[in-house]
């Protein structure tokens, strides 16, 4: 009977695997390519809470690397906290509060994971 055993030795361990794969660059393009699946939902007059205030940086979250996402207006994290607010829609159609985590329920996570993992692949 031939031996169908099968061997398999790591040059790596899967942990310095996943941070090769999930590195400060791949943070950085996640969490840059979620705001920009999140902008028909952030709130929307001037657009300075979309365009020139959002700080991106990477770090630790409950232990597990994460891109971070900051605004630096003063009313930012109001708004944000605050989905109760009656937002104006005209200019963003989805316009309202937690706009980071909104898109989830509108199928928007699926379409930032096909992206990471084109960016995984390439």
């Amino acid at each position: 009977m031939a031996d169908t055993s099968v061997k398999f030795e790591w040059v790596n361990t899967p942990e310095q695997i996943a941070n090769r794969i999930f590195n400060d660059d791949l943070m950085m393009f996640a969490i840059q390519t979620w705001w920009n699946l999140s902008l028909d939902f952030v709130p929307m007059d001037t657009g300075n809470l979309s365009v020139s205030s959002v700080n991106f940086s990477t770090g630790t979250v409950d232990g597990m690397k994460a891109g971070i996402m900051e605004h630096n207006t003063v009313y930012g994290k109001r708004l944000y906290y605050n989905p109760q607010f009656n937002f104006q829609t005209g200019k963003h159609g989805h316009a309202g509060g937690m706009w980071g985590e909104t898109p989830k329920a509108a199928g928007k996570a699926k379409e930032l994971g096909a992206a990471v993992q084109k960016r995984i692949d390439s």
